[in-house]
């Protein structure tokens, strides 16, 4: 009989090797792709205008307030969909 440790043991043994074989061979090939750097790889990208301004410049906090206040009522809708669904499907005489 098989110990349920041997199957955890395994199992680690096999996402380790899949993911660090992963790593390497995307390691391997970007470094073939920056070897062939071409013309078309620095021109500007689809809308055509050179950038004029770093793009890390910085930003304004009411963007990042804006982003986090999306997501905190975005979750919060999230989480009231399975109450409102329960409650729907409920009859009138359990709100008495």
């Amino acid at each position: 009989m098989v110990s349920s440790y041997f199957i955890i043991g395994l199992t680690l043994v096999i996402v380790s090797v899949l993911g660090l074989s992963l790593l390497g061979l995307s390691i391997y090939l970007g470094s073939i792709q920056f070897r062939a750097i071409s013309l078309d790889k620095i021109m500007a990208f689809e809308c055509g205008f050179i950038a004029f301004k770093d793009s890390r410049s910085k930003f304004s906090v009411s963007y990042y307030l804006l982003g986090i206040l999306f997501l905190i009522f975005d979750l919060e809708v999230i989480q009231l969909l399975p109450w409102v669904i329960v409650l729907h499907q409920s009859p009138i005489e359990s709100f008495l």
